[in-house]
């Protein structure tokens, strides 16, 4: 109904999302359960089997109000990239986001999500097409832990608490596309801006630092 990029109804800004695009809003906003299970563990954060990526939360999800009108745990900006008429088509293909975080007092959250196409067989519920989701700060990659790529599912989220201001990269990458072209869409919220003219990692964070040059070997 066009509430979206600026919390309040405007006809000219409305818009029909993408399944992918949805998921990815609600989960990006989604609020850890807390309580326990039945033998008395604490309930296991999420992602997990017992209570998914958490309790829906409309009101992290889609802040709704002008901006500086928004009550407390609300984001500040919400930012939506749906890419359902501009899908990966090959493996290896890229998207990038440069993102500016102006302030520190809320979670920088990012949601990756896609509508994975069926397999042609029955199959062990591996994936057909697979994502992947990053995101840096200056030269660290804070998701996800290198060797700890998500293979499974079809939403990726990164959680940032308190983040440091300044810029983060954030990227999208086909990983491995067995089904075809694959679209998809991005969910972002925090004290954050979009970098619009920044489409690469070295646009955005600036080229990395040289290596040091190697010592040379021990005398004989």
């Amino acid at each position: 109904d066009g509430f979206y990029p600026t919390g309040v109804k405007t006809t000219g800004d409305a818009m029909e999302p993408s399944a992918a695009l949805l998921k990815a809003v609600l989960v990006n906003g989604a609020t850890a359960m807390e309580g326990y299970v039945s033998n008395g563990d604490p309930i296991e954060p999420p992602p997990s089997s017992r209570q998914g990526w958490g309790r829906i939360n409309l009101a992290a999800s889609v802040p709704l109000g002008a901006a500086g009108t928004r009550a407390a745990g609300i984001p500040t900006s919400f930012i939506a990239f749906d890419r359902l008429s501009t899908p990966f088509t090959a493996d290896g293909q890229r998207y990038s986001v440069c993102l500016n975080v102006t302030g520190s007092t809320e979670e920088l959250r990012a949601t990756l999500a896609w509508t994975d196409p069926a397999t042609a067989v029955l199959s062990d519920g591996s994936l057909v097409n697979d994502l992947d989701l990053k995101l840096m700060h200056g030269a660290k990659q804070l998701w996800p832990v290198p060797g700890l790529e998500d293979r499974v599912n079809n939403v990726e989220r990164a959680v940032w608490s308190e983040p440091d201001l300044g810029r983060y990269y954030l990227e999208v990458k086909a990983q491995s596309l067995q089904g075809g072209s694959q679209a998809y869409a991005i969910a972002v919220t925090g004290h954050v801006s979009h970098v619009a003219d920044a489409t690469t990692e070295d646009a955005c964070l600036g080229p990395r630092p040289p290596s040091p040059p190697s010592l040379p070997p021990p005398p004989p």
